[in-house]
C-alpha cells in the first residue's frame, strides 16, 4: 500500500528510514528534472538533486514543511531556489576561473625569472597548458583543483570558501582528475 506524502513525512520525523527512501524514491526524478530547466546540465542537476535531498531529508528540513501546500510544490520551490543559487555561485566561477588563468600565467612569470632558458620554456609550456586545461573544466571542477593543488588548501577550508560541503569538494576534484585524465597530453605531462 502506498503511503501518502503526509504519513511518510510523519513517519520520518520518527526516524523511519524507510520512509526517507520512499520519498526520495518519489520525488528524485521531480527534482533532476527541474533542477535542468535551470542548470542545462543534467550532472549539475543531478549534484542540486543530491543536495536538495540531503538538505530536506538529511539534515530533517523537512520538518519546517507546514503542509500548506503539496510536499511535491514545496521541493520544486526548494529546488528551484537552489538551483538559482547555483547559477549566481556559477556566474562568480566564471569570473574566478578567468582569474586562475591569470594567476598561473603570473605564477609561471614569477618562478621563470631566474631560470634558466630551456627550464623556462619547458615550465612555461606546461603551466600554461594546465591553466587552460584548469579553465576548460566546468562548474567549481577548476577553482577545487586549483585551491587544492596550486595553494595547498585543505578540503575543509576550500568547502568554506566556496560555500560548499566537504564531500561535495572532494566530489568535485575526482571528477576534474577523471575529465582532465582523459586528456592523453595532460596524462603525460602530469602524475595524477
Amino acid at each position: 500500500m502506498d503511503r501518502s506524502d503526509r504519513e511518510l513525512i510523519t513517519a520520518i520525523k520518527n526516524n523511519d528510514q524507510d520512509a526517507v527512501r520512499v520519498l526520495y524514491e518519489r520525488y528524485y526524478a521531480m527534482t533532476v528534472r527541474v533542477a535542468l530547466k535551470t542548470l542545462h546540465s543534467t550532472e549539475d542537476a543531478q549534484d542540486i538533486a543530491q543536495e536538495v535531498f540531503m538538505r530536506v531529508l538529511v539534515r530533517k528540513k523537512i520538518l519546517a514543511f507546514r503542509g500548506d501546500s503539496q510536499l511535491g510544490s514545496w521541493l520544486y520551490k526548494v529546488t528551484v531556489n537552489h538551483s538559482l543559487s547555483f547559477v549566481r555561485k556559477k556566474m562568480k566561477m566564471q569570473e574566478t576561473r578567468r582569474l586562475i588563468l591569470k594567476e598561473c600565467r603570473e605564477f609561471n612569470s614569477r618562478t621563470s625569472e631566474n631560470a634558466d632558458q630551456l627550464w623556462k620554456l619547458e615550465t612555461h609550456e606546461k603551466t600554461e597548458h594546465l591553466c587552460e586545461a584548469l579553465d576548460t573544466l566546468p562548474g567549481l571542477y577548476g577553482k577545487c583543483l586549483f585551491l587544492r593543488y596550486y595553494e595547498g588548501q585543505k578540503y575543509k577550508e576550500i568547502a568554506k570558501k566556496l560555500k560548499i560541503t566537504r564531500d561535495r569538494v572532494g566530489m568535485q576534484i575526482m571528477r576534474s582528475r577523471n575529465l582532465l585524465n582523459k586528456n592523453q597530453e595532460l596524462k603525460k605531462l602530469y602524475v595524477s
